[in-house]
């Protein structure tokens, strides 16, 4: 693996998760929640009780795909990667919906919860990989572009 490639996916992933973490955060002091305790107590642990083994996952997908399409155009890897990021947003919803059937009446509050964040993180996902993809490696020097 080169190291643009496990430099754009590092960075993708990093980006995610702040931007995934100040979504929660936000979402945290809208509901109540004091700034400090939102943003370095609530946020981060619903982002990482939730969405912790989903963003592992799709951590190793990016890297494969990275790796096996960084001959590609950077349109083309962004358009894999991004359905990449929807297929696991997808079935990071499924499963929790079935953990919401299996549950009963606070199970569907966990389902709640847990599909505000996974769409948060499809959101939040393809927005890092447009940023990457055509903001900071858009160059094809094996340079990121901005230094």
């Amino acid at each position: 693996m080169t190291a643009r490639v496990l430099l754009e996916t590092m960075a993708t992933v990093l980006l995610t998760l702040l931007f995934l973490v100040l979504a929660a955060g936000l979402i945290a002091v809208s509901s109540g929640s004091a700034p400090l305790n939102g943003f370095l107590r609530d946020g981060p642990a619903t982002v990482f009780g939730i969405l912790a083994l989903p963003l592992l996952v799709w951590a190793g997908v990016l890297a494969t795909a990275n790796a096996l399409g960084r001959k590609r155009t950077p349109r083309a890897r962004f358009l894999i990667n991004a359905l990449l990021t929807v297929v696991i947003t997808v079935l990071t919803l499924g499963s929790w919906a079935v953990f919401a059937g299996t549950a009963g009446g606070f199970g569907q509050l966990v389902f709640a919860i847990a599909a505000i964040q996974s769409l948060s993180f499809g959101v939040c996902g393809i927005v890092a990989l447009a940023l990457t993809h055509f903001g900071f490696f858009s160059g094809r020097s094996g340079r990121p572009a901005v230094a």
